[in-house]
């Protein structure tokens, strides 16, 4: 099993490295106290737990659990498990301005103390854990994008990541259009199946359907034009941390033409993506 332990000051990231490590496939608990954290563990090797496991470690747990960290960690080695430490931090200016954007309450602010005496004691508490850390990650400059980015890179150099997931949605706009999706490409310029007395019985997936649309060097043409612009782009989203990418393609019904063009595209990524397709409005049915 794998363990990484991420740490930090508050308002330094942990919560987003702890997404990115998950959209990763890591397995990720925030706030583990650390005085549970080998029972944990050994509860996930007795469940043969296959995915590296992240944990979030931070200022919230008490400081006694905190100074036993070095125990827990011959602990992890004893029990053959390799773990390392980030320690995420920013320079203290920059994470007063992030807790005034956020509004947030510091969890060591006191009524009669400063944000910034906060953060001091705080970094004073979390000592222990930043003397043990392998690996340390500055976010003053980075935007939330380059840290999902980079965690990956900082926590685990010899990750390998999956491939880039793609789903393709079929619809139909008479319908409206899907909600939270990165790309609505429009079909409804191209011949269309349900004019045809003999072809509007079918969808997109039947053999008569492809042949009358394969028949149009408009829909290939086009086929050809979206699976080339997502092959070439869809890696540089997946880059700055996104876990997928979601492209849907319309025509009037959701019946033919975007069904017909989202098979044909799943079949065109499959080499390059883990494609998944549904097909809205066939679902109803």
């Amino acid at each position: 099993m794998r363990l990484v332990v991420v740490s930090g000051r508050s308002g330094s990231g942990k919560s987003a490295a702890l997404g990115a490590l998950e959209d990763a496939g890591y397995t990720c608990i925030d706030n583990l106290p650390v005085g549970v954290l080998l029972p944990t563990l050994r509860l996930l090797e007795q469940r043969d737990q296959a995915q590296p496991v992240a944990v979030g470690i931070d200022a919230r747990g008490r400081a006694e659990d905190l100074a036993a960290l070095p125990n827990v960690l011959s602990g992890m080695a004893e029990l053959g498990i390799e773990s390392s430490i980030v320690w995420l931090d920013a320079n203290t200016s920059t994470l007063i301005n992030r807790f005034h954007a956020t509004r947030r309450r510091h969890p060591l602010l006191t009524a009669s103390g400063s944000l910034e005496k906060a953060l001091e004691a705080e970094l004073r508490l979390l000592d222990p854990i930043v003397q043990h850390a392998d690996r340390h990650m500055d976010t003053t400059r980075l935007s939330l994008h380059d840290l999902r980015a980079g965690i990956l890179q900082v926590a685990d150099p010899d990750h390998q990541p999956g491939r880039p997931e793609v789903h393709v949605l079929s619809f139909g706009f008479k319908h409206g259009v899907p909600d939270t999706i990165d790309f609505v490409f429009d079909a409804r310029f191209l011949p269309n199946p349900f004019w045809e007395p003999v072809l509007r019985p079918f969808n997109g997936t039947d053999p008569a359907v492809i042949e009358f649309l394969s028949a149009r060097p408009e829909s290939l043409e086009y086929l050809s034009d979206l699976g080339a612009l997502l092959l070439r782009w869809v890696p540089n989203i997946i880059a700055t941390g996104r876990p997928n990418v979601t492209v849907a393609i319309g025509c009037t019904g959701g019946q033919h033409r975007s069904v017909f063009l989202a098979e044909q595209l799943k079949t065109r990524l499959a080499d390059s993506f883990d494609v998944s397709v549904r097909h809205r409005e066939l679902s109803r049915d």
